[in-house]
């Protein structure tokens, strides 16, 4: 059972890895560079 749900994790993570490499894509490189700094600043 542990296993199982290690795997759901592993695999929502990969989702969401995937899912941020496209927007990444989408968006540009540079821009989500500038738009990581302004959150990185805001923390």
């Amino acid at each position: 059972m542990g296993a199982e749900l290690r795997e759901e994790k592993r695999d929502s993570f990969v989702e969401f890895s995937n899912a941020g490499v496209m927007f990444t894509r989408r968006l540009g490189q540079r821009r989500l560079l500038k738009y990581w700094t302004v959150c990185a600043a805001t923390l």
